[in-house]
């Protein structure tokens, strides 16, 4: 919006709540207050993000179709990390995560996707995890993309080829009690079992 006094002006910006970090390079075009000329010049935008959000999954009461907020939950663990993105807390109530369990969700063979830097915290009872994915016997249960952090999480039912898949990336798990399938998992064209798998650059403290 031009000033009255034809040299300057308000540029006003709103960033979405769902952009991500970035920075662009911007060019701006205006016009004097008396419309007589125009003038074009570079803007440099730096966005740090938007303020981390914690989304509730409850596998018994939640629906999808909800917006992931305490009061009204997501119903699967799949569809909370396709909303997540980096700083975000994903927090499961207590039960079952899988084909065969409460959530009713699919799990794919290569297992669910963990945006980078995102936490994945499971409800507890006397100190024992009580938010179980549960595992059909083969296949991947998480996969993570790169740095993130699990604790409360029990990985249970049959079990998972692997149970927790990375190649990149430093993760942070804590509380976690594992279920190991005797079938492997195929990644990448690779059989591998174990409960938690790290391959190329990822590391792991537990």
């Amino acid at each position: 919006e031009a000033a009255a006094d034809g040299a300057s002006g308000t540029l006003a910006l709103a960033a979405s709540p769902n952009v991500r970090a970035i920075a662009w390079s911007l060019t701006v075009k205006g016009r004097k207050g008396d419309g007589s000329k125009t003038w074009v010049g570079n803007l440099t935008l730096t966005v740090s993000g938007a303020t981390a959000r914690t989304v509730f999954v409850d596998p018994a009461n939640g629906d999808d179709a909800n917006p992931g907020s305490e009061t009204k939950p997501l119903k699967t663990l799949g569809k909370a990390l396709s909303k997540a993105r980096s700083g975000d807390t994903v927090k499961l109530a207590g039960g079952g995560y899988g084909p065969t369990a409460a959530s009713g969700e699919p799990i794919p063979a290569s297992g669910l996707a963990v945006p980078v830097g995102v936490t994945i915290e499971g409800a507890l009872d006397g100190g024992f995890p009580v938010s179980t994915l549960v595992g059909t016997g083969s296949g991947v249960g998480l996969n993570f993309a790169g740095d993130a952090t699990v604790r409360n999480l029990a990985i249970g039912g049959t079990g998972f080829g692997v149970g927790m898949f990375a190649k990149q990336g430093t993760l942070t798990f804590s509380n976690i009690f594992l279920g190991v399938a005797a079938q492997s998992a195929v990644v990448d064209g690779v059989a591998l079992s174990g409960g938690i798998v790290l391959r190329g650059t990822a590391q792991a403290t537990l």
